[in-house]
């Protein structure tokens, strides 16, 4: 369903869409690869679960971060691809269609990008979890504190993210890596002229010799 809303998107909302070829951009396909892998990922957690031994609190923590990392992370895609707002998050290649600077959206697409980070501690609850059945050093006071102890590092870092630059809408890319490659080997034509705004806003120009 993540995937299906993301893929629809530049028909939902026409400001998706690219305002040349009104066609969607890389970021949309982007969001919908995202929705559909976070669904296969909740599916196989999912399927998995009998395997994993947690007590209630436990269990509905695990729940609690299940949602976090995949809903949020798949929102900062969708957002992302929305509002043209890179957060300097997205492969240089096709972040000429995110020109969008405006900090305010930037900061909201990588706090819920940086979401994703939730992973790592619902991961480790989970192997825990399974262990639990068969090693009574690991209680659910183990698991709940360790659980516990990783959400607090990646909350610190999520603020941290927030202070880190996060408009980078790469208009002209020499103007960061001198070495950027404007023209392909085969057409010598720019990577991705249809996801200029406006034809003003960026106007390739011949490496030099």
């Amino acid at each position: 369903l993540l995937g299906c809303l993301s893929g629809f998107m530049f028909i939902l909302l026409p400001e998706a869409a690219d305002r040349i070829t009104k066609g969607p951009t890389p970021a949309v396909g982007v969001a919908h690869s995202l929705g559909c892998i976070e669904g296969i990922l909740l599916i196989a957690i999912a399927a998995a679960w009998h395997f994993v031994h947690l007590g209630a609190r436990n269990r509905k923590l695990a729940a609690a971060l299940c949602y976090i990392h995949a809903y949020g992370n798949w929102f900062g895609t969708f957002v992302a691809a929305w509002k043209h707002a890179s957060a300097a998050a997205y492969d240089p290649s096709f972040t000429c269609s995110m020109q969008n600077t405006d900090w305010v959206k930037n900061a909201v697409v990588a706090f819920l990008l940086n979401l994703s980070g939730f992973i790592v501690p619902l991961m480790v609850m989970l192997m825990l979890g399974v262990l639990a059945k068969d090693y009574r050093w690991c209680s659910q006071r183990l698991i709940s504190v360790v659980t516990w102890a990783l959400n607090v590092i990646f909350i610190l870092l999520l603020i941290a993210s927030l202070f880190a630059p996060v408009v980078d809408p790469l208009i002209n890319p020499t103007a960061v890596d001198k070495n950027w490659p404007m023209f392909s080997n085969v057409k010598n034509m720019p990577y991705c002229p249809y996801t200029v705004m406006r034809p003003d806003d960026y106007v390739p120009t011949p490496p030099t010799p």
